[in-house]
């Protein structure tokens, strides 16, 4: 029977080496997600400033528009 039960430091190796996995697991699916999230705020960045430069080329015009429409000079 002793050849056939795991005890003592052989235990303690499996169980670290199980730990060790399963921190390396969960740390691979969290960098998956946060990856995937990163790459949306990125895209929603992107387009949010290219919403911003056209309001302000819009803006410009606008205001050019009424400079001459009042004779203001702008």
């Amino acid at each position: 029977m002793k050849g056939k039960s795991i005890t003592g430091w052989k235990a303690w190796m499996m169980l670290i080496f199980m730990l060790i996995g399963a921190f390396e697991t969960g740390y691979l699916v969290a960098e998956i997600k946060y990856e995937q999230r990163i790459a949306g705020l990125h895209n929603q960045l992107r387009r949010t400033q290219y919403q911003l430069k056209k309001a302000k080329k819009q803006n410009v015009e606008q205001t050019q528009k009424i400079a001459e429409l009042t004779r203001n000079g702008g």
